[in-house]
């Protein structure tokens, strides 16, 4: 599977253009896009939605290795006298920080022939 940024890179390259409302992306192009590409983005949308939405690449990096990491087991130290006590709830209430963006098993054309992800 592609990073989300090179995702972002082949879509343009092939003529497409993303913007994101909401919890919505929305993709535009002269030609729909191969359907290998769309299966990437619905399969990366939390990740490429952050790149859209204007974050900047390391940002967008940390939250997306934030996402798909599991937190330690043990308490650990954030940094000069800040331990982390009860690492899961420190992860959750991080998560909750970030806005909900998984709705990837909605897709559908919109009349001007873009593409909904999400809550359509």
């Amino acid at each position: 599977m592609k990073t989300a940024i090179a995702l972002i890179h082949e879509i343009e390259s092939a003529g497409g253009q993303l913007a994101v409302a909401g919890d919505k992306i929305r993709v535009t192009a002269a030609a729909p896009l191969a359907e290998n590409l769309m299966t990437e983005l619905r399969a990366q949308k939390p990740e490429v939605m952050l790149l859209v939405r204007g974050w900047d690449a390391e940002t967008a990096r940390r939250i997306e290795w934030f996402l798909h990491t599991e937190p330690p087991s043990e308490p650990f130290q954030l940094y000069d006298h800040v331990t982390i006590i009860a690492p899961a709830r420190w992860w959750q209430a991080i998560r909750r920080d970030i806005p909900p963006m998984d709705y990837r098993d909605n897709l559908r054309y919109d009349k001007k022939g873009g593409v909904k992800i999400g809550r359509c």
